[in-house]
């Protein structure tokens, strides 16, 4: 069976060569780690091989940034082992140095026995963590969401007596430390008089004309706001730099900014890493991915700073998260045409703000723990194995 499949993925590869060949021309995309994604094991994690190992897969930004809190935890539980983690983004690579120390970070190799068997010699480890596991029968514990998610384990095939529900990560990440720019921002907001704040943020192509459009009604009632435009993907920043300015937008980019006043313009984040923290700024925050069908991206970065949070009606990826606010008044969930009516609704009301923010810090103080949780199940795991 693993012939077979391995048979097709190489299939598939080769059929899709091209497309990988152009991201990477066109946007650097997947060069970076090409190296490890093969097989090749960096020498820093090969150095140790007298600790034992815990290996951790984490997808991406936001898997690493649920991950953390469990990383750390085991750190401190299991201080004899090395805990290493893999990325298969390079967003979530650069994020994941930066957490846990580029010593104790790699991409995720390609799902083929030359690539993976060179990573399992080297770091020889006791427990694998995977963030969005594939397989089923030779998982010891699935540690699911909801118990939805157990119940769709269940129906394609995992034993379910390997599957437990420990709610998900992401309503136990904490806020992260502020960078400064943050200050700096809230500094000439306040001295300049310059708000409200609408930031628009992880956008995706084909959501940033109509956001624009809405914050135009914006500044028709409030000549002073601000809108925090942060794209979800960097190749795309000068792109909508250009979009900004031709439809005649004040515009000023974040790597260029000097502290000058933002007052009815837009301030265009075009850096990685920040905009969690700059959500704290916002009078009204808008998470993208969600206009345009691309699944939806984290409403609960927003809702820690008890902001009102506005996304679009494609959340697939976040389906429980969104749902579960919803059903608790918690979040605003729009299309297109909905989009400048729901914006000036909350601008123009403390009352609905406050209420919509308060719904989602109590939605999100209910669904705390999964951290706890997973490592008791994690720790347990080890132990088990070791007795």
């Amino acid at each position: 069976m693993y012939t077979l499949y391995s048979a097709l993925l190489g299939l598939f590869l080769l059929v899709t060569l091209p497309y990988w060949l152009l991201q990477m021309m066109r946007h650097g995309k997947y060069r970076a780690g090409l190296r490890q994604r093969l097989g090749g094991v960096p020498s820093s994690l090969a150095a140790r091989p007298e600790k034992r190992t815990i290996w951790v897969h984490a997808v991406s930004v936001g898997e690493v940034v649920a991950s953390s809190a469990v990383i750390e935890a085991l750190q401190r539980k299991f201080s004899n082992h090395r805990v290493v983690v893999s990325t298969t983004t390079d967003t979530g690579q650069k994020l994941a140095a930066h957490r846990l120390g580029a010593e104790n970070v790699f991409h995720f190799p390609l799902d083929f026995a030359f690539a993976i068997r060179p990573y399992l010699a080297a770091l020889r480890p006791e427990l694998v963590v995977v963030a969005e596991p594939k397989v089923l029968n030779n998982v010891d514990l699935f540690l699911a969401q909801t118990g939805d998610d157990r119940r769709r384990l269940i129906e394609i095939g995992a034993p379910q007596s390997r599957i437990s529900v420990a709610g998900n990560l992401k309503f136990d990440v904490a806020p992260p430390t502020s960078p400064a720019i943050v200050a700096s921002l809230g500094e000439s907001l306040t001295q300049s008089g310059a708000g409200p704040v609408l930031i628009c943020g992880s956008t995706l192509e084909d959501e940033e004309g109509p956001l624009l459009s809405a914050f135009s009604n914006i500044l028709a009632n409030h000549p002073k706001a601000v809108m925090i435009l942060a794209p979800r993907h960097p190749e795309r920043f000068s792109k909508i730099a250009e979009l900004v300015e031709k439809l005649g937008f004040r515009l000023w980019r974040r790597s260029l900014w000097s502290g000058e006043s933002l007052a009815g313009g837009v301030f265009l984040v075009d850096s990685i890493g920040e905009l969690a923290a700059l959500y704290s700024l916002a009078t009204v925050a808008f998470v993208g991915g969600s206009l345009v069908p691309r699944g939806g991206h984290n409403i609960l970065e927003p809702a820690l700073y008890g902001v009102p949070v506005v996304t679009g009606n494609h959340y697939e990826n976040f389906r429980d998260i969104v749902n579960y606010f919803r059903e608790r008044n918690a979040v605003r969930v729009v299309g297109v045409a909905e989009l400048p009516l729901v914006f000036m609704e909350l601008i123009e009301s403390r009352e609905a703000r406050q209420t919509l923010a308060r719904n989602a810090r109590a939605a999100l103080e209910s669904q705390r723990g999964a951290t706890a949780r997973t490592v008791d199940a994690l720790v347990q795991l080890m132990v088990g194995d070791s007795v």
